[in-house]
């Protein structure tokens, strides 16, 4: 799992998340800053999931989030049809 949010004050739920992920051994939490790191990069994606044109890819987020990993998602291979997303948007 890729987490991405502005700044590690805003990683709500990173504690919990990584609390699972060791407990189960085979999941991974990896935080990624927007303010440290820019926008996601597909430099980034291969770093830590290296097979990740091969997985299943879900998303969860604001639209102008969605829309850029959704593009770059599909820039690099990953079919449409692996690809699913919920869009929310602040209030």
């Amino acid at each position: 799992m890729i987490y991405l949010c502005d700044a590690p004050e805003r990683a709500y739920y990173l504690e919990e998340l990584s609390r699972i992920a060791k407990a189960q051994g085979d999941f991974t939490v990896t935080p990624h800053y927007y303010r440290h790191a820019g926008a996601m990069s597909e430099a980034f994606l291969r770093q830590h999931c290296p097979d990740y044109r091969e997985r299943e890819v879900y998303l969860c987020g604001p639209p102008a989030m969605s829309a850029h990993l959704v593009r770059l998602l599909r820039d690099h291979g990953v079919p449409a049809a692996r690809i699913h997303s919920e869009v929310f948007d602040f209030l």
